[in-house]
Order: structure tokens, then sequence, then C-alpha cells
């Protein structure tokens, strides 16, 4: 099965107001993988395995409910990067959505799925 690029682009931000902030992380989810790279003279780049994902998580404060924004959280086997997060719009539904593709890859390798360890 080919890799296939879910999201591309730069993910919500919390301080919206920030344009330098948003245009230095740029976000790629694919249906193997995320991408996180953070920078505009220096580079970043965090890549973590949909496979070694341990749990998805999301957190909202109240002034990102209102904005329908929200931090999603995710933990990993992965040693040097065991979590990593970003903002998104419509956080509930991207969580859902990772936690599917979490499920989908692990189900493809034949590995056991155990969300919240």
């Amino acid at each position: 099965m080919k890799e296939q690029v879910i999201f591309e682009g730069h993910p919500s931000l919390k301080a919206v107001w920030n344009p330098l902030k948003k245009h230095s992380l740029y976000l790629t989810i694919t249906s193997e993988r995320i991408i996180l790279s953070e920078g505009i003279i220096g580079k970043k780049e965090v890549e973590i395995l949909l496979v070694n994902v341990h749990d998805v998580s999301m957190y909202q404060s109240l002034i990102d409910r209102i904005l329908n924004v929200g931090e999603i959280r995710i933990r990993s086997t992965d040693r040097e990067n065991p979590r990593i997060s970003f903002y998104m719009k419509k956080p509930r539904k991207w969580r859902e959505k990772i936690s599917k593709l979490v499920r989908e890859e692990k189900e493809r390798r034949g590995v056991e799925f155990q969300e919240g360890i």
C-alpha cells in the first residue's frame, strides 16, 4: 500500500497573532507517519512512525474552545522525541483521525493496538 498524505501545511496556532511563528511550523500527516518541521533559518524535523504511537490526546483551554482550536499531543516509543504536540483547528476531529490512522497502520503491520499505555 502506498503512503498517502492526509494533511500537509501549517498547523493552527494558539497564538494566531504571531505570523512568524505560524510560518516556522510545518506539519505532514500521512498514513504511515507524522512529520513536524520547525524553523525558518535553522530547521528541526521530528518524524514519528504511526506504528510507534502509544497515545493521542487533545487539550483545549476555554479560549481554545471558543476559537475551535486545540493542542494535539502524541506520545510514542521514539527515544529522541517521545512526545510531540501541535495545534489544529477542529482538534477533536484530528485526534480521532490520527487515532484511526494509528489503529489502521498497526493492524496493517500486525502490531497490537493499546491506546493510553
